[in-house]
C-alpha cells in the first residue's frame, strides 16, 4: 500500500489541506476568469444602454409609450446590477442566459401577437434591439465558460 493513501481510495490526511485549498479555487464565488470578465463587462455595456435607451424615451427623444420606456430602463438596470455590482461570475452568466431568453420570448410575443386581432407585424428598432440584445445575451452566457462548467458539457 502507498503510504501517502488511505483505505479504500480516501487520502491521507496530510493531503486533505490542499484539496480543500483547490476546491475552494473552484467554486463560483472565488473565480473570475476570461469568460466572467465578459460577462460583466457585456452586462454593463447592456445595461447602460437599455437605461439610456428607456430615458430617451422617456424624455421624448423616441417615438414609445411609457410602458416600453419603463420595461427597458428596468431590463436596463437589472443588467447593470449584473454587471456593477454582483460579484459571481457564475451568478452573473445564468442570469444574463436567462434574461437573454426572457427578452426573446417577451419581444417574439410582443411582436407577433398583432397578428391574431389583424394587425401587422412589429418589427420597429424597439423590437429589434431586445431582439438583439436577447440573442447577444444568450451567445455570451454560452460562449463565456467558467472551467468547471466548460469541463462539465
Amino acid at each position: 500500500m502507498d503510504s501517502g493513501a488511505g483505505c479504500r481510495g480516501i487520502p491521507a490526511p496530510d493531503t486533505w489541506p490542499l484539496r480543500l485549498e483547490m476546491a475552494a479555487l473552484s467554486e463560483p464565488a472565488g473565480r473570475m476568469l476570461e469568460g466572467g470578465k465578459l460577462l460583466v463587462t457585456y452586462a454593463r455595456i447592456v445595461g447602460v444602454l437599455l437605461i439610456l435607451l428607456g430615458l430617451a424615451g422617456f424624455a421624448g427623444l423616441l417615438e414609445t409609450v411609457v410602458a416600453t420606456n419603463l420595461y427597458h430602463a428596468s431590463v436596463g438596470l437589472f443588467f447593470a446590477y449584473l454587471g456593477f455590482l454582483q460579484r459571481d461570475p457564475w451568478v452573473v452568466r445564468r442570469v444574463v442566459g436567462g434574461m437573454g431568453l426572457m427578452l426573446l420570448l417577451v419581444k417574439a410575443v410582443t411582436t407577433v401577437t398583432p397578428l391574431l386581432w389583424g394587425g401587422r407585424l412589429l418589427l420597429g428598432p424597439i423590437e429589434m434591439t431586445c431582439f438583439v440584445v436577447g440573442v447577444l445575451s444568450i451567445v455570451v452566457a454560452r460562449l463565456a465558460r467558467d472551467g468547471e462548467d466548460a469541463e462539465g458539457v
